[in-house]
């Protein structure tokens, strides 16, 4: 009787042990799945951006005659991901100048650029292009209380290109 017992309980813990850890296995798939899911939206939103852009430039419309119509001589990039890094050098190329970069990942400098992180004191720009375009509204929010700029979305300054 008492090897009997033994081998219950052995049995309850083991399969109680197995449902237990093959549910926090598919907790942390879940929580994967989604950080993955949004990175994959992310990327899909900024393909569209880039096709679109490509599209502008191939019809000659440019970054430079957007920000130079509306007066704008000197800007802040936010965000140095690739959309970032190519609106720079378009920018460069423009006669546009861009003042500092702002990026909350990469807290360094890039090329000649200062980088600061949006928790700092910003120093004044006319404007700030907002590269992370999934994002805009949140990054929007939190500059808004900072600065005293335009801040343009780079998805919304290519539409109306």
């Amino acid at each position: 009787m008492y090897f009997m017992n033994k081998i219950v309980v052995g049995t309850i813990s083991f399969l109680a042990g197995s449902i237990l850890g093959g549910y926090k296995v598919a907790e942390l798939c879940e929580r994967a799945l989604k950080i993955e899911e949004k990175r994959a939206e992310k990327n899909g939103v900024n393909f569209k951006t880039s096709c679109k852009w490509i599209q502008s430039y191939q019809s000659c419309k440019r970054i430079g005659n957007y920000l130079k119509k509306k007066e704008i001589k000197e800007v802040a990039v936010y965000g140095m991901g690739e959309l970032g890094k190519c609106l720079i050098k378009a920018l460069e190329d423009e006669n546009i100048t861009v003042k500092y970069v702002i990026d909350r990942n990469n807290y360094r400098a890039f090329g000649t650029y200062l980088c600061y992180s949006p928790l700092d004191a910003l120093p004044e720009v006319q404007a700030i292009i907002i590269t992370p375009v999934s994002d805009y509204n949140n990054i929007a929010k939190q500059l808004e209380e900072k600065i005293n700029a335009s801040l343009i979305s780079l998805d919304h300054m290519i539409d109306e290109l």
